[in-house]
């Protein structure tokens, strides 16, 4: 769709009663104000009292019948019409451009909205923001449950598999233990310890010791690495 036939289709919504807010969502522009930006590109301004957009020249800013010490009113009352140029405003008001205006606005205690398209008060503009981010407590007590819980879930989701594994330090002396496995496992087995350089060894210590923390001798492989016993030194995969 070209430049006109939104501009044509823009006019035929508005037409059927579409407010502009619903019908910039419904075109997929990135917010409201990327919508007017267009609209206002192609030469054309909203008419309140009509409610609808009109081709010519661009309206003069409302006359302002205030001293000029007022200045941060004088700029507040310029971005009441919603086709207000940024840069234009700062021109009329004799600031340099747009960030001198903006620095001068913060120095008399407002921040600029894009919500109204209009400098707000700080206090107004930093409540709005704790209100907002009170909407956002019923999150916290989820999020430290989901923080307790990492290790847990990490293995749940199997986010380190193939990434780390765990060496642990077990006691006793070394014994042999021939036991006949699946050909297919074995070289599987073979492989995985020559691609990730660890032992064959501890690939069957690591997983019989997850094996029984898994199905019932949890206990048992506490008691068996001891407190004092670390599972640290992971092996990088």
């Amino acid at each position: 769709m070209n430049s006109e036939e939104k501009l044509r289709y823009i006019f035929e919504q508005l037409k059927k009663g579409i407010e502009r807010e619903e019908l910039s969502e419904k075109m997929g522009y990135k917010n409201y104000n990327s919508f007017k930006n267009f609209v206002r590109s192609k030469g054309y301004y909203w008419e309140k009292e009509g409610k609808r957009y009109v081709k010519g020249k661009k309206r003069e800013a409302p006359k302002i019948k205030v001293d000029d010490s007022f200045r941060a009113k004088r700029v507040l009352m310029y971005f009441q019409d919603e086709n207000a140029d940024p840069k234009e405003v700062a021109k009329k008001l004799d600031f340099d451009n747009y960030k001198d205006m903006s620095n001068f606005m913060k120095m008399k205690g407002y921040l600029w909205s894009s919500k109204e398209s209009n400098f707000v008060k700080k206090e107004e503009y930093l409540n709005r923001n704790l209100e907002e981010l009170k909407n956002l407590d019923k999150y916290i007590e989820l999020l430290e449950l989901l923080s307790k819980n990492y290790g847990n879930l990490e293995e749940a989701l199997n986010l380190n598999s193939g990434k780390v594994i765990k060496k642990y330090r077990i006691p006793g002396i070394n014994t042999i233990k021939s036991i006949q496995i699946i050909s297919s496992l074995n070289e599987m087995a073979r492989e995985y310890s020559r691609a990730f350089n660890i032992t064959q060894k501890n690939i069957f210590e690591v997983a019989l010791i997850e094996f029984f923390q898994k199905y019932g001798f949890e206990r048992e492989i506490k008691y068996l690495l001891g407190e004092k016993t670390e599972k640290a030194n992971n092996i990088g995969v």
